[in-house]
C-alpha cells in the first residue's frame, strides 16, 4: 500500500496544451505587479508575450520578469567582459532616474563572467559597484539569452511593454541615447 502511494505521489502531472500553469510571484523587494492569471508566454518578436524567466539578482533572491507586470521594462543583456557593455552600464542609474516616475524598469541579465561562465553573486555584485546600480541585475542561470544574442551580439536590448508583449526586439544601436528614444516613443 505504502509502495502505491508512493509511486502516485512522484507521478509527473502531464499538462495538455490548454493548461496554463499559475505564475507565482518571487520573493524579493523589487515589487511585484498584478499578473493576469491567463498570461501565457509567447516569445520574442515584436507584439508577443516575452517568455518568462526567473533568475537569481545580485542579493541571490529569485526575480521574475512578469513580476514587472505593469511598468514598462528594457532588459539589456551584457556580459561582464563586452566593453560597449561597460559604456552602456555607465549610463543605467541615470536613465532610470529620469523615467522611474513613468512606471519603468531597468534590468540588466549577465550570461556571462569574464570566462564565459555564468556570473555568480559576487560578479554581480561587482558589476553593481562599478557602475553605482540600483535595479536588478541578474545572472543569466537557465540561458534564457541564449536565443535572443548571436555570437558577439552584446549588448542586446529589448523594449517590454507593461502588458509584457515585446514592443521592441532589438534596440539598436544599443546606445543610452537611443534607449531613451524608444522609452519616450513608448511613453
Amino acid at each position: 500500500m505504502v509502495t502505491v502511494f508512493l509511486l502516485a505521489a512522484c507521478a509527473p502531472h502531464l499538462y495538455t496544451d490548454g493548461d496554463v500553469i499559475p505564475w507565482e510571484a518571487p520573493t524579493n523587494d523589487w515589487g511585484v505587479g498584478e499578473v493576469p492569471s491567463d498570461l501565457e508566454a509567447e516569445g520574442f518578436d515584436a507584439g508577443e508575450v516575452v517568455t518568462e524567466f526567473r533568475l537569481p539578482d545580485q542579493f541571490a533572491e529569485e526575480v521574475s520578469l512578469w513580476q514587472f507586470y505593469g511598468k514598462l521594462v528594457i532588459v539589456d543583456i551584457s556580459t561582464l567582459w563586452c566593453s560597449p557593455c561597460q559604456d552602456l552600464a555607465k549610463e543605467v542609474e541615470a536613465t532610470y532616474e529620469e523615467f522611474e516616475s513613468e512606471e519603468f524598469e531597468y534590468i540588466t541579465v549577465l550570461p556571462e563572467d569574464l570566462e564565459y561562465e555564468v556570473p555568480d553573486t559576487a560578479e554581480l555584485n561587482q558589476w553593481v559597484d562599478a557602475f553605482g546600480l540600483t535595479r536588478p541585475v541578474l545572472a543569466d542561470e537557465q540561458a534564457w539569452a541564449e536565443v535572443l544574442v548571436p555570437a558577439g551580439g552584446y549588448p542586446r536590448l529589448l523594449l517590454i511593454g507593461r502588458d509584457m508583449r515585446v514592443l521592441d526586439p532589438e534596440i539598436f544601436p544599443a546606445t543610452d541615447a537611443r534607449i531613451r528614444e524608444v522609452i519616450e516613443a513608448a511613453l
